[in-house]
């Protein structure tokens, strides 16, 4: 194999890790957006829950999902239906519901901060790449390997 398919080569090959690392990043960034749209969720959750512990009893705007509410009156003995696991679901005491969404909401948002560590790495690897396949283009050039005689 001459040089000049060597050096065709790894450039390529440095193109198509580029290519992989920013689609690599992309997949992070939607992983990311998603989990921020759960914590609102989770946070609208609390704010009715809170209303409820807090012994307001009037009517509210209940969020059901999918940016739907519903007009209702709730107490102040309201309980709520808690996911225990395997599809399983119990009532529980308001300020159980509470706890439980806030250690979610926590498990949430250590996970946003390993994507957000993870995305940082990969911004480091594609920026690095970045610079040593800017040498190898320019060293090609300077040597008559660039793309005028097509490698």
């Amino acid at each position: 194999m001459t040089e000049k398919e060597i050096n065709q080569r790894d450039m390529e090959m440095e193109l198509a890790s580029l290519e992989f690392i920013k689609s690599q990043m992309e997949g992070v960034r939607g992983q990311i957006m998603h989990l921020q749209g759960v914590v609102l969720d989770h946070d609208s959750a609390l704010q009715v829950l809170g209303e409820l512990e807090n012994g307001s009893e009037r009517e509210m705007m209940v969020p059901i999902g999918g940016m739907i509410f519903l007009k209702a009156r709730l107490n102040n003995g309201a309980k709520c239906i808690a996911d225990q696991g395997a599809g399983v679901y119990m009532e529980v005491e308001t300020s159980d519901g509470i706890a439980r969404i806030n250690n979610r909401k926590e498990k949430i948002k250590d996970a946003i901060s390993n994507l957000e560590n993870s995305l940082s790495e990969l911004s480091d690897r594609y920026r690095d790449l970045t610079k040593r396949t800017q040498r190898m283009y320019q060293e090609q050039l300077r040597t008559g390997q660039g793309p005028d005689q097509t490698f």
